[in-house]
């Protein structure tokens, strides 16, 4: 079991985010930068991930979240069930959508959160894409940011989301801070514009470096 080291144990119950004693460390980054490949190398190297997306979809499963978009969005609903690239259509260009799904979900995830934890002691990477759009930068031990160039970043989005439109997918980047205002908050940066085997790389440097 890796360890974070003492030094870089910067908080505590009182100051993580949903009070918990592990030691948390953040992963973020904008959408189609990598962050899932790096959060899949960092478990794949003995690190504990909890996905925040992995978390939102569970809680989309449950009957009272398909009620409380139905309510919300009943459009897009089709046959009880939720149709997400429409619902994430009216998401990006409704405001009081987004903020009533937002805050209805954000009130689930500290439970669900809880859920997923290791044994006490064990450090937690936890995979969570708007960690700063939500203010969450102080509740972190560590922050790890994956950046890329927006042109990388563009054309991975089209190239894995063929049902949006492309005025939603730029409402989706639009939706997530600047990268640089990301990494300028950050205490390690992962640059994925290359090869595959560059970006191991530059996680077995953060292995080495803030771990045990």
């Amino acid at each position: 079991m890796k360890k974070l080291k003492k030094e870089f144990i910067t908080k505590d119950s009182e100051t993580r985010l949903h009070g918990v004693s592990n030691p948390l460390v953040g992963l973020t980054g904008n959408i189609a930068c990598g962050k899932s490949t790096v959060a899949k190398m960092l478990k794949e190297k003995g690190l504990h991930v909890i996905d925040a997306d992995q978390l939102i979809h569970k809680i989309y499963q449950r009957d009272e979240t398909i009620e409380k978009v139905k309510a919300l969005a009943p459009q897009a609903l089709n046959k009880g069930k939720i149709n997400f690239p429409r619902l994430r259509e009216l998401f990006f260009n409704n405001s009081d959508l987004k903020n009533d799904l937002q805050n209805y979900l954000y009130a689930q995830l500290p439970t669900a959160f809880k859920k997923e934890l290791p044994p006490e002691g064990q450090p937690i990477v936890y995979d969570v894409p708007l960690l700063f759009e939500n203010n969450m930068q102080d509740k972190f031990d560590l922050i790890f940011t994956v950046s890329t160039t927006a042109e990388i970043q563009l054309e991975r989005l089209k190239e894995r989301d063929g049902e949006s439109s492309d005025e939603t997918l730029k409402a989706i980047i639009r939706n997530q801070l600047p990268l640089k205002q990301k990494e300028e908050g950050s205490d390690f940066i992962f640059r994925n514009e290359g090869k595959v085997q560059e970006l191991e790389g530059q996680v077995d440097l953060a292995l080495e470096k803030y771990f045990i």
